[in-house]
């Protein structure tokens, strides 16, 4: 009878044991992606209580007095990019920040809206709840662009106007700042044959002067032009479903080769203008969502686009198309481009909650969070031309920030012509907002970056400003590229602001909704891999008190950043000579070339301090040091 009862508990201890398993996956390295994967309660993405909002799974990350509270989420099976809808996974991912012995505790909760719901004493829902463990961590041997290299690591808002790597270098001891040129377009990136369950709408563009129809296309992307870009020595891995994901793969590489560090893509875009994109499930087939109304021969009314988002499964996500979302970032990650994620956009931001920061916000920020936050490089745009009124973003700013265990950069971006509106509102301790996502024409980016730089300072908390968006919106950066060098690129930086990303004009061929092909735009990728290995290389030390100053220079035209007394970069957009008010000490000038990212030796700078650039036609760039 003992000996009976004995074998009863050990078989129940065993059976406890194996729901409350966890897998521990993924490099045990500094800046890696640690996967920790539980078997909770075996259920679906349709089931009742719903995994989404009726279970809250955190983990608790210590090392020492350093601790991260990260959200989990359901991920039904071992492997759901390869499509699957059930089961009993539940995954947490975290990216450690130092070598050594981490420690773990589960928190997993269940109840009604626990998910986003603070109560004073949530309902343990069993399984993982309490689990405790330990994991050693060895340091990353990642080199190059892959930014889990140990001169790298996580991105961070360190109340600059730059973001900084948390990882050590020799050179840089306090981290490095980060600066980006990228690609703002195509916003509908996402909007991929590949991915499960995405729809291919027809997009309708109304010419509002004519009052008529001006295109009626479909805009699901093949990415078919950058198959050729697919590496799959080093990329093979991050393909599911029998190879599938080579050509956005091959999207990454290209940039990255052309010396992009920077991609920008929506995560919703349902009633937007491409309205393909969103982690949700359909309550209706793919088919009937994409036959509903479209604007066919009118322009699509707020109650036509809402409506799409009213066929959306408010509260549940699509796990299989979310992991196949991953795939692609976590291969960006390796080749060292930074994700900027556009989570909602004009047309659709006021649909969630009925323009309020409520339960349906929430979930869709707490899921990208789950599943994202990982990423060391990455900013939260709050919504691209937000209409969503001030005390919303508030709401949403400090709710993010709330969850986010690695508070990456939080930015907002506004029309043209109403930053004056939007931001005053939201600077310094009014907002979680560590940043702004401008966009301007580009006679105006200059003057627009220095004056949010300016007012975050006077406000209190330095906000990291980036140009996102050229106009007018027809033409983006359709431009020639001495105009964008010196407009836009150079401008924006010489600024002090923290980087660029290109807008290629809402056309019907080859911008911001149609575009499958980057090519047409490399040279601008590898103009701006110029601009970053100048900061990079030979004015990083002087960077983060360098002002823009460019009354120094005679000349109007002349861009100069100026750190008083040490350094000085002057960007002349024409060349020729112009002379700078330095103090009377010895300095030393170099010439760099912004068109092929060549320096000259260094000269004596004369006397009277006046500036000969090699010659009269191009821009160049002068470094004047002590």
């Amino acid at each position: 009878m003992i000996q009976k009862s004995k074998l009863v508990l050990f078989v129940m201890f065993a059976f406890i044991a194996t729901l409350h398993a966890q897998k521990i996956s993924g490099e045990l390295k500094t800046w890696h992606k640690v996967t920790l994967t539980f078997n909770g309660p075996n259920t679906s993405e349709t089931a009742t209580p719903n995994p989404f909002t009726d279970y809250k799974l955190d983990v608790t990350f210590t090392k020492g007095k350093t601790s991260y509270t990260v959200p989990g989420y359901y991920a039904a099976c071992d492997n759901p990019a390869e499509g699957c809808t059930s089961g009993n996974k539940w995954n947490v991912h975290f990216a450690p920040d130092s070598k050594g012995t981490w420690t773990y505790k589960v928190s997993f909760k269940t109840g009604k809206d626990v998910a986003i719901t603070e109560t004073i004493h949530p309902k343990s829902a069993g399984f993982m709840d309490g689990a405790t463990g330990t994991f050693k961590i060895q340091a990353s041997d990642k080199t190059g662009k892959d930014f889990r290299a140990p001169n790298k690591g996580r991105l961070q808002y360190v109340g600059e106007r730059y973001l900084r790597f948390s990882g050590t270098n020799p050179k840089n001891p306090n981290g490095q700042w980060f600066i980006k040129a990228g690609a703002d377009s195509p916003e509908n990136t996402f909007a991929y044959d590949d991915f499960d369950a995405t729809p291919n709408r027809r997009f309708s563009r109304w010419n509002n002067k004519k009052g008529t129809l001006a295109s009626f296309k479909r805009t699901r992307k093949s990415w078919n032009a950058h198959q050729q870009d697919y590496n799959p020595q080093e990329a093979s891995s991050y393909t599911w479903q029998n190879g599938k994901g080579t050509e956005l793969l091959g999207v990454v590489n290209y940039l990255s080769s052309q010396g992009a560090n920077a991609m920008s893509f929506l995560t919703f875009n349902a009633g937007g203008d491409d309205q393909n994109i969103f982690p949700h499930l359909m309550n209706i087939p793919i088919q009937a969502y994409e036959d509903l109304p479209n604007g066919h021969d009118k322009k699509m009314s707020y109650a036509e686009r809402k409506d799409l988002w009213d066929h959306l499964q408010k509260d549940r996500f699509d796990v299989s198309k979310l992991a196949q979302w991953e795939k692609i970032l976590e291969y960006a990650d390796t080749k060292g481009l930074y994700l900027h994620f556009k989570t909602m956009e004009n047309e659709n931001c006021k649909f969630m909650d009925n323009n309020k920061n409520g339960r349906e916000r929430k979930l869709y920020y707490r899921e990208l969070i789950a599943r994202f936050s990982h990423h060391l490089a990455l900013n939260w745009n709050i919504t691209e031309e937000t209409v969503i009124p001030d005390d919303v973003v508030i709401s949403i700013s400090k709710y993010i920030s709330s969850i986010d265990p690695y508070h990456h950069n939080l930015v907002l971006h506004t029309f043209p012509g109403q930053q004056k509106q939007k931001y005053p509102q939201l600077l310094g301790n009014k907002s979680k907002l560590t940043g702004a996502s401008i966009q301007k024409d580009r006679h105006l980016i200059h003057q627009s970056v220095k004056t949010w730089i300016q007012a975050s300072a006077e406000a209190g908390k330095k906000w990291v400003v980036a140009n996102d968006e050229q106009g007018s919106a027809g033409q983006g950066i359709r431009i020639p590229l001495n105009v964008i060098r010196h407009q836009v690129l150079w401008a924006t930086l010489m600024a002090g602001g923290a980087g660029v990303e290109y807008y290629y004009g809402y056309t019907d061929n080859d911008g911001d909704i149609h575009n499958q092909d980057h090519r047409l735009r490399g040279d601008l990728y590898k103009e701006g891999s110029y601009a970053i290995h100048f900061f990079n290389t030979y004015f990083q030390n002087y960077l983060i008190d360098a002002v823009s100053n460019d009354e120094l220079t005679e000349n109007k035209n002349d861009y100069v950043l100026a750190n008083n007394g040490k350094a000085y970069v002057v960007y002349l957009p024409k060349g020729g000579s112009t002379k700078i008010k330095l103090a009377n000490k010895r300095w030393k000038i170099q010439w760099y070339n912004p068109r092929n990212g060549t320096m000259s030796n260094k000269e004596k700078l004369n006397k009277e301090h006046i500036l000969n650039a090699p010659d009269h036609q191009n821009d160049w760039i002068a470094l004047i040091m002590r």
